[in-house]
């Protein structure tokens, strides 16, 4: 299995590549974005180096830093479990201050970590919704329409491996390795907090089913309380760095602030989404050729909402809410742009869909997922905002 996720993860992430590079030849760069200076002249090289890679590097290779003013391009607003990995490997391979080998250490490592998190998946969703399903689950991952991150110096792959770990442990009944993995998520991503909303429900059932024991005859059995505190260590992540963040700025919540160096204010969803609709409805045709972005983002967050309630009557209510609040979130948090990568690391959409299309209808799904992939990629690649 784990092989298998392995030659997944590579094969998925070299055609993704390599779909940038034909873009790049064929296409050409966005012709209205004024890209930064190339890190290589050599396309290959240069091609890790897009949107967010530069901010994750930096961490990596030079740590946080704060100049007292809220809401400008702040490192804060990133969270720091990737950024340390990606450190601790470049301290490691002692790399030298140059973005190129740092960049193409970040896709080893985010590549390296994706293959983990797949195998992971394939354990969880073989758990859940069968073996006989797990493999489509997987593919379907690894394919996704906004799987390109998966491969790159972001924080997809980590936060795929610890929320799936951790969602396992606790189906499992291993309360500290959930935890642990918990933990994790809370210090990967701004909405890492979220996976408590998983892992709540699998620990207050756990906890109902050892209340119907004969606990008194076993003194030393779970009685559930430690998967209910396992439940919490995402958002235990999240307060760790936001303690962090104020013995450094004096706020704990700084890094939520500095959002807005990038436009990302707080606003009703509701209200976004009525404005994405209205720019849709209103001329479709136009809406899809002058923003294709905004089209692909606002699609891919709408079917997650559409999606989030089967999800919760087939798989719980708690893998529902995890879905739905993946995307409602950053969309309070900024809007439509990015909500693609947001939905990428929603698992529960794997495990749904795996166990809902029927067989004829899997490869059919599987290719046009691909080719959906292929384009976000391209997009990606030659500087048009898929960040």
């Amino acid at each position: 299995m784990l092989a298998g996720c392995v030659l997944l993860a590579l094969g998925s992430r070299l055609l993704l590549f390599a779909a940038g590079v034909a873009a790049i030849n064929t296409v050409g760069f966005a012709p209205d974005f004024r890209r930064p200076t190339p890190t290589d002249e050599r396309v290959v090289l240069d091609l890790p180096a897009r949107w967010d890679t530069g901010w994750y590097v930096g961490l990596a290779s030079g740590g946080y830093r704060w100049d007292g003013t809220l809401g400008r391009f702040e490192n804060i607003a990133f969270f720091p479990a990737y950024p340390a990995l990606l450190g601790a490997a470049g301290t490691l391979l002692r790399l030298p201050l140059t973005p190129v080998p740092w960049n193409w250490t970040g896709v080893a490592l985010s590549t390296a970590l994706f293959a983990v998190a797949l195998s992971y998946l394939w354990t969880l969703a073989a758990a859940i919704i069968g073996a006989e399903n797990a493999w489509v689950a997987v593919g379907l991952c690894a394919l996704s329409p906004f799987s390109v991150y998966f491969g790159l110096p972001y924080t997809e792959s980590l936060f795929l491996l610890a929320a799936t770990a951790s969602t396992l442990h606790m189906v499992r009944g291993a309360p500290a390795r959930a935890a642990l993995f918990g933990c994790l998520a809370g210090l990967t991503r701004p909405n890492g907090f979220l996976l408590t909303l998983v892992l709540l429900p699998l620990a207050l059932d756990r906890r109902s089913r050892a209340a119907s024991t004969a606990i008194a005859t076993a003194p030393r059995a779970d009685d559930g309380r430690s998967a209910l505190w396992a439940s919490l260590a995402p958002a235990a992540g999240t307060a760790l760095y936001s303690a962090y963040v104020w013995t450094l700025t004096g706020h704990p919540f700084a890094w939520a602030d500095a959002q807005a160096g990038w436009g990302r204010l707080v606003r009703n969803p509701w209200v976004a989404y009525s404005e994405w609709a209205r720019q849709l409805l209103a001329d479709p045709l136009a809406f899809v050729a002058s923003s294709p972005e905004a089209f692909l983002n606002g699609t891919a967050g709408l079917t997650v909402l559409v999606l989030a309630v089967p999800i919760a009557r087939r798989l719980g209510l708690g893998f529902g809410l995890f879905t739905a609040a993946g995307v409602l979130l950053p969309i309070a948090g900024g809007g439509i742009p990015s909500l693609g990568r947001y939905t990428a690391v929603l698992f529960p959409l794997y495990l749904y869909t795996a166990q809902i299309v029927p067989r004829a209808y899997r490869p059919a799904l599987l290719i046009a997922s691909t080719a959906l992939a292929i384009l976000v990629a391209g997009m990606f690649f030659t500087w048009r905002p898929m960040f």
